[in-house]
């Protein structure tokens, strides 16, 4: 990945980039900002840990329906 040079970074400016260097399907739909990622000891990123928590994220909660306990 290549940085873009005297571009301000802004997320809404990140998207007018993503739009107009990239082809629409290739495009992001979603960037989320994170403090930290989580790295193996070589410093390359664990995947399953971002799969794992996107899954928690989207999964639907089941504390307080309606219809829980009848």
């Amino acid at each position: 990945m290549r940085r873009l040079k005297n571009v301000s970074t802004s997320v809404p400016n990140r998207g007018l980039i993503c739009r107009n260097r990239i082809a629409v399907y290739k495009a992001p739909c979603l960037v989320e900002f994170v403090d930290s990622l989580a790295r193996n000891p070589a410093g390359k990123i664990l995947k399953r840990e971002l799969r794992a928590r996107e899954q928690k994220a989207t999964e639907p909660s089941t504390m307080g329906s309606a219809s829980e306990g009848r």
